[in-house]
């Protein structure tokens, strides 16, 4: 047997022996030895020359290509830990775990208890996400969704940080987009970072949104890597590229190291990149008056328009109002290339609290008492107008939602046209009604 057919593992086979030094043993190094005298001797005779080996040699030869045959086949090395399916069990338990209240009072909820199950949803996001099946990974988005909707602004604020992580093209525990870019479809960026010289370099990793795809595990993470260059007349790390296909682009800068590589998570080194297509159609924007305002885009407007306002109780004493909308129409046509607004709930509601839920603290606005009034609060007719003139300065068109039935206290139709319900007594006394009674939201 050539010891050239043996590989490199030969070696490793000696070192095993040498290693061990079983009372002194040099067999398999004795029979490495013999091979390449036995080699030697046939290269000097052009193959001609042959001797037989003695027996016990041959048992050593023999032992010497066996332990090489082991040490090339290592025992294979335990795979990923293995991701269970998300059962039906898990997930009633984490929305029990949601909606755990206060055992002295429903109306409160249990601030520790839902807070330990966003926890745990935020380490099952961490684990599905690097795992391999997507059937776990849905069901931790759909309570995830839930929980964005919960009372307690921690629990809601974690579930839509944990629910951005998972939707994101990259690494789960990566830095989120700070900041945000929106190109024309074939539009060229050139980005710019002020970052310190290193030994190594920078890079910026660009991950792509799959558009054919619902969810991304990290194992199917789409990205390009492009070096930064030092611009010598500013100082800064810049890179240019072109962007031909629509959908968005998370990017981040990575440090390069003697071996591998890292994030940065300074700011200014991470963020999205959302490629616009040329729309032909219109670009209409879906606007609840009421809340316009509350969201992150907003939330630091200093201008007098902060849209929704509670008090030290948790209680609503500002709604957002058609006048905060024409504030930011600009910024929207500007920042979207938003070219209408299709308004919700604008019509005149009503007072009648009794029909409320018991944390509601304000009337429904699909339970209006009229067709045609526009609701006061908002900012009645003239702040409507106020926001038409404005929008149409601005070329956007505005859309009304119109809600097509009324509140049973409204006395915009008459007795006759009303379906009445009976008290206990099986008296005729009351209006009947099938709205304005909307409490808070379930998944399960």
């Amino acid at each position: 047997v050539p010891t050239i057919y043996l590989g490199l593992n030969i070696f490793n086979a000696l070192i095993l022996e040498r290693n061990e030094q079983k009372e002194k043993e040099t067999r398999l190094f004795d029979a490495f030895k013999s091979l390449l005298v036995a080699e030697e001797t046939a290269i000097e005779t052009g193959f001609s020359h042959f001797k037989t080996a003695e027996p016990e040699l041959n048992k050593d030869i023999d032992l010497l290509i066996d332990e090489i045959r082991r040490v090339s086949n290592p025992a294979e090395s335990p795979g990923p830990e293995k991701i269970l399916s998300f059962r039906e069990e898990s997930r009633g338990k984490y929305l029990r775990l949601l909606d755990t209240r206060v055992p002295s009072d429903e109306t409160e909820f249990d601030h520790e208890k839902n807070l330990a199950a966003i926890r745990a949803l935020e380490r099952l996001a961490r684990r599905y996400k690097k795992g391999d099946n997507l059937q776990p990974f849905r069901e931790i988005v759909r309570l995830l969704v839930a929980a964005c909707g919960h009372d307690i602004h921690e629990v809601r604020d974690r579930a839509n940080v944990t629910l951005e992580r998972l939707m994101a093209p990259k690494e789960f525990d990566a830095p989120l987009a700070a900041q945000f870019i929106n190109l024309k479809l074939f539009e060229s960026h050139r980005f710019e970072f002020d970052i310190p010289p290193v030994k190594y370099g920078y890079f910026l990793r660009l991950y792509r949104n799959r558009l054919s795809h619902d969810f991304v595990l990290e194992k199917e993470l789409d990205y390009i890597d492009l070096d930064l260059q030092a611009d010598k007349k500013t100082g800064l790390f810049t890179t240019q590229q072109l962007f031909d296909e629509p959908g968005h682009y998370d990017y981040l800068v990575y440090k390069k190291k003697k071996e591998g590589a890292c994030w940065l998570s300074q700011k200014g080194c991470s963020g999205r990149i959302n490629v616009i297509p040329d729309l032909s159609g219109e670009i209409i924007l879906e606007i609840f008056p009421d809340i316009h305002g509350h969201t992150r885009v907003y939330w630091d407007d200093r201008t007098g328009h902060p849209g929704l306002v509670y008090n030290e109780n948790g209680e609503v004493i500002r709604l957002g109002r058609f006048s905060d909308i024409t504030a930011h129409l600009k910024d929207l046509k500007q920042r979207y290339s938003i070219t209408a607004i299709y308004l919700l709930g604008v019509q005149k509601r009503g007072n009648n609290s009794e029909d409320w839920a018991p944390e509601a603290t304000s009337p429904s606005p699909f339970s209006p008492v009229s067709l045609c009034e526009i609701e006061p609060t908002l900012g009645g007719e003239e702040g409507l107008r106020e926001l038409v003139e404005k929008a149409h300065a601005l070329d956007i068109k505005i859309i009304v939602d119109m809600i097509p039935h009324i509140n049973r206290k409204s006395r915009a139709v008459s007795d006759d046209c009303i379906v009445r319900c009976y008290d206990d007594g099986g008296n005729l006394v009351e209006r009947a009604s099938t709205d304005g009674r909307y409490g808070s939201w379930n998944d399960g």
